[in-house]
């Protein structure tokens, strides 16, 4: 009962804030993310489809800021000298972006958007062997570029993220994604 009420809450309080505020939005979007990471020592990387979702908050019209947070994974299946290991790294991350919206009709809206992604990752795990955590950045930025369509309240996002900083401390490991997304705009 306790969660429905703070759900409701939320709800008005988002109302009143988009009654006060124009152009304000919420969106919740879930979907797919294919990691492709740039390793040195990697001589066949495999990458698997994950999961990612997001809850953003938007300002703005036609020139927008979004901020929101993240929960994400990547997985791949590596061989680094000879071994071959599934590494899966969960993540949650913050992330701002600044947008422009090109197209305005009445039902779609067409928008790109540019920005930064900073993702805590939690240790890395692998089936195959026991992982140190001193080896691996927790702390990880991507440069991030991407375009939206929204037609009525239902979004559709595509994104791509260049990773900026590394994901292991002992080798050159980026993490560049791609990222789909569909969700919907409250408000």
């Amino acid at each position: 009962m306790k969660k429905i009420l703070i759900t409701l809450l939320i709800i008005l309080g988002g109302i009143s804030v988009k009654a006060q505020i124009p152009g304000f939005a919420i969106k919740i979007m879930g979907g797919v993310n294919m990691p492709s990471f740039a390793m040195d020592q990697a001589t066949n990387a495999v990458h698997k489809l994950n999961y990612a979702f997001s809850l953003d908050a938007a300002l703005g019209k036609k020139n927008y800021l979004q901020a929101g947070l993240s929960i994400r994974k990547y997985t791949g299946e590596f061989t680094i000298l000879k071994v071959t290991s599934d590494l899966a790294f969960p993540s949650f991350g913050m992330h701002a972006y600044y947008g422009r919206q090109f197209l305005d009709l009445k039902v779609t809206k067409l928008r790109a958007f540019g920005g930064v992604n900073y993702e805590l990752l939690t240790t890395p795990t692998s089936k195959d062997f026991v992982i140190d955590p001193d080896d691996f950045n927790p702390n990880v930025v991507n440069l991030v570029v991407g375009g939206e369509v929204k037609v009525l309240a239902i979004l559709l996002s595509l994104q791509y993220e260049i990773g900026l900083t590394d994901m292991a401390t002992n080798v050159s490991m980026k993490n560049n994604i791609f990222i789909a997304k569909v969700g919907f705009s409250i408000l």
